[in-house]
């Protein structure tokens, strides 16, 4: 089966490791982590792109009201951010997917 994607859509961790040929989100982030590409927020545990990257629109947060006092807030990486990913996945020989 061939899954097409779009500019606009937008791509789990998961789904990226799975597409770099990684085991899992947990691999996919530890090696972003050690490359400097992105670091744990200390306040809420969130990844988030290290300074350099952010704002260049390679994720989007989504903040979901679970209950009247939770919150759970999720994110995505976009098109561009998922290229950005394979290209430094790349360069460093860790890229095993498509």
């Amino acid at each position: 089966m061939i899954i097409k994607y779009y500019k606009d859509d937008t791509f789990t961790a998961s789904t990226i490791a799975k597409k770099m040929g990684l085991k899992s989100a947990i691999e996919l982030n530890r090696i972003l982590e050690r490359l400097v590409i992105q670091k744990r927020d200390k306040w809420n545990g969130l990844w988030k792109f290290c300074s350099e990257y952010q704002g260049k629109k390679y994720d989007v947060f989504d903040t979901k009201l679970v209950s009247s006092s939770k919150e759970v807030v999720t994110r995505k990486f976009t098109w561009d951010g998922m290229q950005f990913i394979k290209q430094k996945l790349k360069e460093n020989n860790l890229y095993k997917g498509w």
